[in-house]
């Protein structure tokens, strides 16, 4: 997928060929995500439902 450095806004659809390519891209949103909130609030928070997704994230 190329997400050419542009952040996802909600509701954006991104579809992925492999789930390498998924696994790259979520770190990188939940990277981008957590600067903001950081910046913004002073903290981040996330919370994962389990099962494959936390093996996905590594």
């Amino acid at each position: 997928m190329d997400g050419g450095g542009e952040s996802a806004k909600r509701g954006d659809l991104r579809i992925h060929d492999n789930l390498d390519d998924l696994a790259t891209d979520l770190a990188d949103f939940v990277a981008e995500l957590s600067e903001v909130a950081v910046k913004e609030r002073g903290y981040f928070a996330v919370a994962l439902s389990g099962g494959s997704l936390i093996g996905l994230m590594g």
